[in-house]
């Protein structure tokens, strides 16, 4: 039960950490969806909501919590790589330029609005009451707008024009709720399996508990027994003695 325990604990985690590096990296791209231009992490971004909620089902809050931490700094070690290699000289035209010329700003806007929209996400979640995909949605749109709102006033105002700003935000914006959409229907019928998991594992647990207690209780008036014949064998011992002395004088 351990090892499939730490087998999906770690599985998750690492999918997550992939999910969020690769989100940075891909948002280098700009695509074109109808008269919408947003960047090309919205078809995974949006994933990290689905997996923190679905770790913290299984796992609980402060574990999940700490995977934020350990994102953050999967993605400063990746960024502090990049800039040691970016100092490499390059062949021109290599058409890695937008990865390797980072802009510190949208790194540090990332990382807030990833670090509040999360946190908002995972409280969100666990203080609305209802439907368990109900709350996951309600929780990851709020949290996408703010992520959005957030990053896009802290990476872009003030170095582009605000129309331009307006424009990447919503564009970003709807494809990213788009996504929570699906991803909800696919967390209904995902989260029942993993709750119940969960609670078989904390009954199991609960069971091993008192077979445990169950066995100390029973070990304990063996002992009481023997410490027992020990003191009734010593008495008649003492009652000679003093007899004797009796008898002596």
């Amino acid at each position: 039960m351990k090892r499939e325990k730490n087998f999906y604990y770690f599985l998750i985690m690492i999918i997550y950490i992939i999910c969020f590096v690769t989100s940075f990296i891909v948002a280098t791209r700009t695509v074109q969806i109808g008269n919408l231009t947003p960047t090309a992490s919205f078809l995974i971004y949006p994933m990290t909501y689905f997996l923190a909620i679905l770790f913290c089902e299984r796992y609980g809050k402060r574990e999940t919590k700490m995977l934020f931490n350990y994102s953050v700094f999967a993605l400063i070690i990746m960024v502090l790589l990049i800039t040691i290699t970016s100092m490499l000289p390059a062949l021109a035209n290599d058409g890695l330029y937008p990865i390797f010329n980072l802009d510190y700003r949208i790194v540090f806007s990332s990382i807030t609005a990833f670090y509040v929209s999360q946190y908002l996400n995972l409280e969100i979640y666990h203080f609305i009451s209802g439907f368990r995909g109900f709350r996951f949605l309600i929780a990851s749109v709020i949290a996408a707008t703010i992520d959005g709102l957030l990053f896009v006033n802290l990476a872009y105002l003030g170095s582009i024009p605000f129309k331009l700003v307006i424009q990447r935000f919503t564009s970003q914006y709807v494809v990213n709720v788009f996504m929570v959409i699906i991803y909800t229907i696919l967390f209904t019928y995902i989260i029942d399996s993993v709750v119940s998991k969960k609670n078989k594992e904390l009954s199991e647990e609960i069971e091993e508990e008192i077979k445990k207690q169950e066995n100390l209780k029973a070990s304990e008036p063996k002992k009481t027994k023997v410490i027992k014949k020990d003191n009734e064998t010593k008495k008649p011992k003492t009652t000679k003695k003093t007899v004797s002395k009796k008898e002596t004088k």
